[in-house]
């Protein structure tokens, strides 16, 4: 066979890299559905549909309703989890800190429905502890991020020695969460732009000494 033929038949998927392909839309389906009914409204039927699959595909693969929503959840967090370390790569003190702000709203706006999804998850998580654990696994992680930052810019001399980095990064993820949450409840009423240059220059003037 030439290698021109070759080009036109090209190799099969394996049967992994299918269900790789198959779980990731699924979970993408039921971050919609989340969105869209929250995670009591999932049917595991409806997600299987949204993907584009059979009705019960979602149960062959995750067994059961809630093992799809905390997979999502992780799957979810740990999306969140990469792009902040990606965007915050070769940053450090105090623009880290800015820079997490920024774009953590920004990125609410650039798929607002993974943000709608994110926080109607954390919200459930207070009372399912099952989902609680990947969400606290995001907060640590990201809070000691911010953290870091936080005593970068402590050592670099543009934050306060008297801060307290941690409680000062949870508040940070607080505030960020928080506007995104107002912007998504209120989304007529609220200017996630204008509130992000707020609250940027809220931190810039806090923090520095």
């Amino acid at each position: 066979m030439t290698t021109q033929s070759l080009e036109r038949f090209p190799p099969r998927r394996t049967q992994r890299g299918r269900r790789a392909e198959a779980e990731a839309r699924l979970v993408q389906a039921a971050i919609e559905l989340i969105a869209e009914k929250g995670v009591q409204g999932l049917v595991l039927s409806e997600v299987g549909e949204r993907a584009g699959y059979s009705r019960g595909l979602p149960a062959h693969y995750f067994g059961s309703r809630i093992a799809l929503i905390v997979t999502t959840a992780q799957r979810t967090v740990e999306g969140f989890a990469d792009r902040v370390e990606a965007h915050l790569h070769g940053s450090s003190g105090l623009p880290a800190v800015l820079r997490f702000v920024a774009d953590y709203l920004g990125n609410a706006q650039d798929d607002p429905v993974s943000a709608r999804a994110l926080l109607i998850v954390s919200t459930e998580a207070t009372i399912n502890p099952e989902l609680g654990r990947p969400l606290r696994e995001l907060n640590d992680r990201t809070v000691a991020r911010i953290a870091r930052a936080i005593e970068e810019g402590q050592s670099a001399g543009e934050i306060r020695r008297d801060v307290d980095a941690t409680a000062q990064a949870r508040l940070v993820l607080a505030a960020a969460r928080s506007s995104v949450a107002q912007w998504l409840t209120e989304p007529d009423q609220v200017d996630l732009t204008a509130l992000r240059c707020a609250l940027l220059a809220v931190l810039e003037r806090g923090l520095a000494p």
